[in-house]
């Protein structure tokens, strides 16, 4: 699947190996470490550059079920480049890429030092917009306030 995301002839083809790994990132933090070690981060990254905006989203999305391993909190110990995607994705204009982004901020925010450098670039004011926005959003639209607040009780 991770082949895919770069070598794939069609953005289809992107698209679906991506929801693919999305899930299979969701179960259990073996198969999350091993997909970090083996490229799924940085395949990940490499969708978030697509102008298509559901390809940007499944790679924010995975991106979000691959942050509660080892292998993650490792690389988001020594990358600030890899946090500031997930608080520029927060605040995207598509809610799935600001929930994703958000519960990406909340999971990885948990590890005190990571929390720190999210204060440091400036997460609190994005999760602060992101709380205050979602009371203008419709009652039937997903609402990534609850991550925002997560994450935001974790920077504190």
């Amino acid at each position: 699947l991770i082949w895919l995301f770069n070598d794939a002839s069609h953005e289809l083809h992107q698209f679906e190996a991506g929801l693919g790994l999305t899930n299979i990132a969701s179960t259990d933090t073996q198969v999350r470490d091993y997909l970090v070690m083996n490229g799924a981060w940085s395949a990940c990254i490499n969708l978030l550059a697509s102008e298509n905006q559901q390809i940007q989203r499944v790679g924010i999305e995975c991106m979000a079920n691959l942050v509660v391993c080892e292998k993650s909190f490792e690389r988001l110990k020594k990358s600030e480049q890899d946090i500031k995607l997930f608080l520029l994705f927060a605040k995207s204009d598509d809610l799935k890429c600001q929930m994703a982004a958000s519960g990406g901020l909340a999971m990885m925010s948990q590890d005190p030092d990571i929390a720190k450098e999210v204060v440091r670039l400036g997460g609190k004011k994005v999760l602060e917009e992101i709380k205050a926005n979602a009371s203008t959003a419709a009652a039937s639209s997903p609402d990534p306030s609850h991550q925002a607040v997560l994450a935001r009780v974790n920077v504190a």
